[in-house]
């Protein structure tokens, strides 16, 4: 088995809530389920997580560690998603700009500027080509 982001969701919410009950309201599920996804990455992690009681929970140093390391997962897996979208949507990643002796002075600069400024995510390439090469690489992606 593999811990999946829905059992590191679930682990978060229970610690933040620090009831099954409440945890189990938050996330809109019943606690039984809860109960066994908690218990499931326990058996994965070999380790119990948190000592259940009759006022809630409390972790263990075991799921304090891993608490910080799930929330960092879920960080990053948000910034993953937020980045693909991004990318997607041509906010990120790298323009190739190939370019005339004659429009290196005059176009590019202002437009490389502008450029800059609304999409500062994304990586400039320029280069200038002689027209025949450069109606080669266009023509070549």
């Amino acid at each position: 088995m593999t811990i999946t982001l829905a059992q590191l969701r679930y682990f978060c919410e229970l610690a933040d809530a620090g009831t099954f009950g409440r945890a189990a309201a938050r996330l809109h599920m019943s606690q039984p389920p809860l109960s066994r996804q908690i218990a499931a990455l326990e058996a994965e992690l070999k380790t119990e997580l948190c000592v259940r009681g009759a006022k809630g929970i409390v972790l263990t140093p075991a799921g304090v560690q891993f608490l910080a390391d799930a929330r960092d997962v879920l960080r990053q897996m948000a910034r993953a998603r937020r980045n693909v979208a991004a990318a997607r949507a041509g906010e990120m990643g790298q323009l190739s700009i190939g370019f005339t002796m004659c429009a290196a002075y005059s176009v590019v600069p202002a437009l490389m500027r502008r450029y800059r400024d609304a999409f500062p995510q994304v990586q400039l390439k320029v280069r200038e080509m002689m027209p025949v090469v450069l109606d080669q690489a266009l023509r070549s992606g």
